[in-house]
């Protein structure tokens, strides 16, 4: 059996050494989670929202740390959507958009997913996806 190490959202047990699956996504930016667990992660044990980022292990950033690095697969969802200038949207992973959104508004008349703010003010028509509520505004 095969498995794809970059598809398991796992987190190093000391005890266990071993690395176990978890769907928890208020752990907080350990250094314990594997990629796809620290962008996983929406809060801390406190329930306190976070941003976490994957620099060969994960960690906090801080709110003008996520501004230079822009739409960056490695930003946990909260990061990605507080992207004050950035045409980025949430699909599983933060990405950016590369086309001129402006021009091409018609070809967005409703995202199915997460998008910035920044991103939704420039859909000249339609609607935005929220970034934790899957609501349309």
């Amino acid at each position: 059996m095969q498995i794809t190490l970059n598809q398991v959202i796992g987190k190093y047990d000391l005890q266990l050494r071993r690395c176990l699956d978890t769907k928890q996504q208020n752990l907080g930016c350990s250094p314990y989670l594997n990629k796809e667990a620290c962008i996983n992660q929406m809060s801390n044990f406190q329930g306190e929202k976070i941003y976490c980022v994957f620099f060969e292990r994960c960690q906090y950033i801080e709110y003008a740390e996520i501004q230079k690095l822009g739409c960056d697969d490695r930003l946990n969802k909260l990061a990605c959507m507080n992207l004050s200038t950035q045409k980025c949207f949430w699909e599983n992973k933060c990405k950016i958009i590369q086309e001129d959104i402006k021009n091409n508004s018609h070809n967005y008349e409703q995202f199915s997913f997460s998008v910035t703010p920044y991103t939704c003010q420039l859909i000249e028509s339609g609607l935005c996806k929220h970034k934790f509520l899957n609501s349309y505004q």
